[in-house]
């Protein structure tokens, strides 16, 4: 799973949609943004979270938000590309 949030604490519907997968059995991995305090790669609740060197900034105005979006993008997707060599989803 891939959220422009932070996980677990940012955006509750990706966590009860993660558990559900987790009580049916599946291996879950959620790729979100990283809050300077958090670890980078940590296991929450049998979730693996991947978290990029992103931080939501609402303040900074429309463009500053743009890139931020499009940085995490960028990052996302190499991260799944990583993931996917290693793992095979």
């Amino acid at each position: 799973m891939v959220v422009h949030a932070y996980y677990p604490l940012g955006e509750t519907r990706v966590e009860r949609e993660a558990q559900a997968l987790i009580r049916n059995g599946y291996r879950v991995d959620v790729i979100c943004l990283k809050n300077e305090d958090d670890l980078a790669v940590e296991t929450v609740n049998d979730v693996t979270v991947y978290r990029l060197p992103v931080q939501r900034n609402k303040e900074r105005g429309l463009a500053m938000q743009l890139l931020e979006y499009l940085v995490f993008l960028l990052l996302a997707f190499a991260k799944l590309v990583t993931l996917y060599r290693q793992q095979r989803y």
